[in-house]
C-alpha cells in the first residue's frame, strides 16, 4: 500500500515496543541500499489534519514536496543559534561544569517509547513509511509534521535533522501527532557532548524545560538510541 506518495506496511497494535524497536532497525539497514528511509507513523486524525494543513499551502503535497526538497537546509546550527539568543537567560542555571549527566543514573533509552505513549491508544493506525529519500531529515517534505504552537514547521525541522545528521547520525524515526522519535545508531558516550546536546534539544523543543530541563535531558542522551521530544 502506498501513504503521502510512500510505500507502507502496517504495524499491529498488538506488538511491544521492544518488537517494534527492532522492526525498525532491520528496516533502517536495509534501507541503507534501497535509496529509501524508514519512519514509523501513528496516524490519527490530528496528525493527517496537520499534514494536510501543512501540504495545503502549496496546494498539493507533490508541490510541497518539491519546494521543501528546493530549500536550504544546511542552516540548521544558525536556527539553533538564534533560539538560544531568544533564549539565553533560561539556560544560565545550567552552565555548571561541575555538572555530571551520570548523577541522574541510567536514564538511557534504547526503544521507542511513543509506542506505548500514544500508538496503541485511540483510535489510530500505526505504519512503517518507506520515504523515497536516503537523507533522512528530507522525510519532513513528505511528512510535515510541526508548525503549530512551538513545535518547529518542516524546513525548521529538515534544517536541525540534518545538522543533527551530520553530527551524530540521528535519524528522524518515529512519527506521532505530538511526539517526534530520533534514532542513533551510535549513542553520544561523552558526559560533555550530552550536556551540550541537550540545550540545543532544549532550543528544539521548550516543552523539555517543563519536563526536567537542560540536565535531565543530558542525562536521557547519554548512551542513549533513542532521541524523544514531545510538544503541548
Amino acid at each position: 500500500m502506498e501513504l503521502f506518495g510512500c510505500k507502507a506496511e502496517k504495524i499491529a497494535k498488538s506488538n511491544d515496543a521492544q518488537t517494534v524497536t527492532e522492526m525498525y532497525i532491520e528496516a533502517y539497514k536495509k534501507s541503507k541500499n534501497e535509496g529509501c528511509t524508514p519512519v514509523i507513523i501513528t496516524l490519527n486524525e490530528t496528525l493527517k489534519q496537520t499534514i494536510d494543513d501543512n501540504c495545503s499551502m502549496y496546494d498539493s503535497p507533490e508541490k510541497f514536496t518539491s519546494q521543501m526538497l528546493s530549500a536550504d537546509t544546511s542552516d540548521g546550527r544558525s536556527i539553533l543559534d538564534e533560539r538560544y539568543k531568544q533564549m539565553q537567560q533560561v539556560f544560565e542555571y545550567s552552565d555548571d561544569e561541575d555538572y555530571d549527566p551520570s548523577d541522574l543514573g541510567d536514564i538511557s533509552s534504547n526503544q521507542f517509547t511513543a509506542w506505548g505513549v500514544s500508538a496503541i491508544i485511540g483510535n489510530c493506525e500505526n505504519y512503517i513509511l518507506y520515504v523515497p529519500t536516503a537523507k533522512p531529515w528530507e522525510v519532513f517534505a513528505w511528512l510535515p509534521f510541526g508548525g503549530w504552537n512551538e513545535c518547529p514547521d518542516a524546513h525548521e525541522m529538515m534544517s536541525v535533522c540534518r545538522c543533527w545528521y551530520e553530527s551524530f547520525g540521528a535519524v528522524p524515526a518515529f512519527i506521532t501527532s505530538d511526539m517526534l522519535e530520533f534514532y542513533i545508531p551510535s549513542p553520544v558516550t561523552n558526559k560533555e557532548a550530552a550536556q551540550e546536546l541537550a540545550k540545543e534539544h532544549c532550543l528544539f523543543c521548550r516543552d523539555i524545560l517543563d519536563m526536567g530541563g537542560v540536565n535531565c535531558q543530558a542525562g536521557s542522551i547519554l548512551n542513549s538510541k533513542v532521541w524523544s521530544f514531545w510538544w503541548d
